[in-house]
């Protein structure tokens, strides 16, 4: 069964989100918990033992916005999936800081919604999704969540991963049609950046989550990245 948190001030508001939720849950097993506040929702987190799997958070609170509460959320809990609900469109850079999942305009709020509670619950299924290769003549698997990035020198591609590095022979050409391209950004004639560990994008590079490194964005590949980005307004 699925958690899914609304964390909204307006109490209109979260009255609109919640009837849309439970439409989409008319076809979805779920636990459904409501907030008025960053503080409370941060609180019910921290002392419970039952993960919010997916929250639907509206940035525009008082006291404690919800960038804001995002990121305290995401000092304890790396895993929840995070769907912002906005008046903006251009907050999408903000969102990468806090590795949100999407972000939903409020002028499209049921459409938009729908579809990304329908994304993040494949989000959750797709969880142990795994890349195979070829390394010392033996089929290795890869869990696609440990992925940060690939690096290709010539035809060696290194697999950086939380912990360690792996190395296969292939072409990075090849690798980037097998990747899923809304997980998978190619930003570079050598780089390939899984998009859950960007932690903000500067002009010429990738800045990656918890001082993993900084990917360099080629002028070739910039529009892979923007489209990456905007892949998250859907």
């Amino acid at each position: 069964m699925l958690t899914i948190a609304i964390c909204d001030d307006n109490t209109i508001e979260l009255e609109m989100i919640e009837h849309i939720l439970d439409g989409w849950a008319k076809k979805n097993e779920i636990k459904k918990l409501l907030f008025t506040s960053g503080d409370s929702l941060l609180n019910y987190c921290i002392v419970s033992e039952n993960q919010v799997d997916i929250l639907l958070l509206d940035v525009q609170m008082k006291d404690m916005d919800g960038l804001e509460t995002a990121q305290k959320l995401r000092s304890f809990n790396k895993e929840c999936i995070i769907i912002f609900i906005t008046n903006y469109s251009s907050m999408v850079y903000e969102a990468y800081k806090v590795k949100a999942f999407r972000y939903v305009l409020k002028k499209q709020l049921r459409d938009g919604m729908l579809e990304a509670l329908d994304a993040a619950k494949l989000e959750l299924n797709d969880k142990d999704i795994f890349f195979e290769c070829n390394i010392q003549k033996r089929i290795v698997r890869i869990f696609c969540r440990d992925i940060l990035y690939f690096e290709s020198n010539k035809r060696i591609i290194e697999v950086h991963l939380r912990d360690n590095i792996k190395k296969f022979y292939g072409r990075i050409y090849l690798l980037s049609k097998e990747l899923d391209e809304h997980k998978f950004i190619r930003c570079h004639q050598s780089f390939i950046v899984h998009t859950d560990y960007v932690h903000m994008v500067e002009q010429n590079h990738i800045i990656l989550r918890n001082e993993y490194g900084r990917i360099p964005i080629s002028e070739r590949y910039r529009k892979n990245v923007e489209k990456a980005l905007l892949w998250m307004e859907r």
